[in-house]
């Protein structure tokens, strides 16, 4: 498998997953946009993403980390890579599908809040 893998837990190294995708920031498009309040978004490609967080250099594979659990969670995830920061960005498209199946306040869109 030529993919990036980590560890789900550290002291059980058998669990193994795959990371999401780590893009240059260079590479994206950042913008604000209003949804209920500001948010920082991204395109990268044809993919519109919302900021989940950013970490210091030295927390990257915090980042990695978090990443790897919303992807889990069936998340289209993304992580772009600045000399100083690692974010954590979450594809729109899936955070609708997401809001449906589960209770995450970050997943809850304002239509499912109005259900």
């Amino acid at each position: 498998m030529n993919s990036l893998l980590m560890p789900i837990n550290f002291s059980h190294q058998s669990e193994w997953r795959e990371l999401p995708p780590i893009v240059n920031e260079s590479l994206v498009h950042k913008f604000m946009y209003w949804n209920h309040e500001i948010k920082i978004g991204m395109r990268y490609g044809v993919a519109l993403y919302v900021l989940l967080q950013s970490y210091p250099i030295a927390e990257r594979l915090k980042a990695c980390d978090i990443g790897c659990e919303y992807q889990l969670k069936g998340a289209d995830v993304c992580i772009t890579a600045s000399r100083t920061t690692y974010s954590v960005w979450l594809n729109l498209k899936s955070l609708h599908q997401l809001s449906q199946a589960t209770k995450d306040p970050l997943y809850t869109t304002q239509e499912s809040k109005s259900e």
